[in-house]
């Protein structure tokens, strides 16, 4: 290799060590601490919400081993929407028991989706956002229920 291509090499690699900088005696990237509630990161959490509440039939998780979020059949919850795509992103996990099953999913314009059928374990379900809706952005009211009883939410998203 010659003198200016080792000579950059070594620059480049230095450049890339000082990037990543010092970090103080708390940094630990092996331990992981939940502070709060775990819920899906566009899903609106209601201010002073306390261990053990639920709020729109959510019931969020406040362990960092946990999964994140049991969900009653029906779920009413404000979702924060930052795109004008035209997609309602759910993934659940649902139960054996759960198999074959539809969600329905209605948003604040009162327009009602279905999902197309969802196989048990985690499932990913996803539904056209009404044209009146499209444009919008800012939090929107999404109504997810279940037929088949309470299910797992594990994200939720506009796209």
């Amino acid at each position: 290799m010659s003198f200016p291509a080792r000579a950059g090499a070594i620059a480049a690699t230095l450049i890339l060590l000082s990037a990543c900088g010092p970090r103080d005696d708390k940094y630990n990237p092996t331990h992981f601490a939940v502070v709060g509630p775990v819920v899906p990161a566009e899903v609106v959490l209601p201010a002073g919400l306390k261990r053990g509440e639920t709020f729109g039939g959510l019931h969020p998780s406040w362990d960092a081993n946990g999964i994140c979020c049991t969900a009653d059949p029906q779920l009413d919850l404000p979702v924060s929407k930052s795109t004008t795509g035209p997609a309602l992103h759910a993934y659940v996990y649902l139960a054996a028991s759960q198999a074959a099953t539809r969600l329905a999913i209605t948003f604040s314009d009162g327009t009602k989706e279905l999902t197309a059928p969802l196989k048990a374990g985690f499932a990913h379900a996803v539904v056209l956002v009404p044209l009146s809706l499209r444009a919008v952005k800012g939090v929107i009211r999404v109504r997810i229920a279940s037929p088949s009883g309470p299910f797992t939410l594990v994200s939720v998203y506009f796209d």
